[in-house]
This record gives structure tokens, sequence and C-alpha cells, in this order.
């Protein structure tokens, strides 16, 4: 009798509880909008935050969302995916810094992938591109909507260098919500590196800033802007971290994706105390 009974009641507790998550996710939603709306009107900040489980907008501000434009080393988490398509493991590489071309001067010192993508470290994925064929890199940017990646681009486009590999931010949050959930060989591991990125990576300004934590990845890139700058800046974050309900992609014109997480660690953190003061 107490089985029969659990059993009618089961669906109904899951309805209220659909009906909590839907009603809380609606009110971060019309928090968020309203907040960075009133808060984030420098013109030097695109931003783009989107309900991961759905794909819809939540809050924008980005001037032409559809347009493809460089993303740096947001594209080093599907770099990683196409290698992983033809091997079983990552291989461990060392980092000298200047010698090996990476953008931390002393270097990263022995890293695995997850480390690499969490320190987004260039002499790594330099290193792996050299194992990395053309096709298994198209086939993946077709797998992920990954954007475009154009037909001469030389290798170093593989870790985000030059311009060749463009995403419009639309295609960022297509690409990265896919990961979010990918069961393909190698993404657990990208999203650990992601994870470990938001604590003590190039995005750990992120730390201490979500309630469960989150999965990001940083980014800079040769400006697309049509007043040049020395780079554009972004930044990634999925959260909470163990089961994304959000996805936040911040541009900050003429910085680097380090400034742009510190950008996003300001929104989020306005976000969620407003959030829970409800």
């Amino acid at each position: 009798m107490i089985a029969v009974l659990f059993a009618l009641l089961l669906p109904m507790i899951a309805t209220g509880r659909g009906a909590d998550s839907q009603a809380q996710q609606s009110l971060f939603a019309q928090s968020s909008r309203a907040l960075l709306q009133r808060d984030f009107s420098d013109p030097n900040i695109s931003y783009l935050l989107v309900d991961a489980a759905t794909g819809e907008q939540i809050a924008a501000r980005w001037e032409d969302p559809d347009k493809p434009v460089p993303v740096g080393s947001l594209v080093k988490p599907f770099a990683a995916l196409a290698y992983a398509q033809h091997h079983d493991s990552f291989p461990k590489f060392i980092c000298h810094g200047t010698s090996d071309r990476c953008w931390l001067p002393r270097g990263h010192g022995e890293l695995n992938l997850t480390s690499a993508i969490a320190q987004s470290c260039n002499a790594y994925f330099r290193k792996l591109s050299r194992q990395l064929p053309r096709e298994d890199v198209d086939d993946t940017i077709r797998r992920y909507g990954a954007g475009e990646l154009r037909t001469d681009a030389p290798l170093n486009s593989f870790y985000g260098i030059e311009d060749a590999w463009r995403m419009s931010a639309h295609q960022v949050v297509s690409a990265f919500r896919k990961l979010a959930t990918s069961q393909d060989r190698g993404a657990a591991e990208v999203r650990r590196g992601m994870l470990l990125s938001a604590k003590e990576g190039t995005s750990r300004v992120l730390s201490h800033t979500i309630h469960g934590g989150a999965l990001a990845k940083t980014g800079t890139a040769p400006c697309s802007h049509l007043v040049k700058a020395p780079g554009d800046g972004f930044v990634v974050v999925m959260f909470p971290a163990d089961s994304p309900k959000n996805i936040l992609v911040v541009r900050l014109h003429g910085s680097t994706g380090a400034k742009s997480a510190e950008v996003a660690a300001k929104m989020l953190t306005l976000i969620e105390d407003k959030y829970d003061a409800h």
C-alpha cells in the first residue's frame, strides 16, 4: 500500500520540484536582465547570458552576436576534443615559457590537458596541434557548431593565435552548451580543466563568486572592432559547475581574457546578491 501511494505521489512531487525550479530560473532571469542593463552599459563591454537548458537569451548587450570574430583561446577546448577523437588519452608536455612561445614568460612547467586548459597554456596546445590533423578539427567544428576555420589557417590557429578560427557570440554559446553535456571522448577532461580554471587558473577571480562553482574558459584575441585596440578579452562561464543552468559570455574591448573574467565576476556577484535577497 505504501509503495502504491509513493508511486502516485512521486509524479506530483517531481512536478512541484519542476515548477519550483522554473520559478527560480524565471526570478534569476528577471533579476539578471534588470541588473545588467542598469550597471553594465560601458560600450567596451559586450555580454550574452543564456539559459543553458533551453538556449533562450536572458540578457544581452552585443552589437552583432551573429558576426564571427576571433575568440582567442576559447577554441582550445575544441582543439582538445578534436585530438581526443583518435587518441585514448592526452599527452603531458613541459612549458618552458617564452622559448615555447607561451604567454607566461617563466613557463607553466609540466602540464596535462586539464591543467593546460586551466592555465590556457599556449605551449601545450602548440605541441598538441602538431599532432592534430586538420580534418579532425573540421569535424569537431561541425559537430559542435564551433564557428569557422579559414581554409589556409596555420597550425597556431588551432589554439587561437591570429584570427583564422572565428566564432560569433551565438556560436560560442551553442558550442559550449553542447560541451557542457557532451559524452564525447575527452569532454570530461576538458570540463575538469574549465572547473580548475575557475578555481585557480586564468579565471580564478570567479572562485568565490558563484554558489556551486563554475566552468570557465578565457581567451585573448585580435581586436575585431572598427576602432582597433591591442586585443579583445573573452570569457565563457557555465554555472553551477555540476549541472550548468546558465552560460555567460563576456567580451572586453582592448583587454585580456583575465580582465574579462573580472567583469564577469562582478556581474555574477551582483546578480547572486540580488537573487539571494529574494
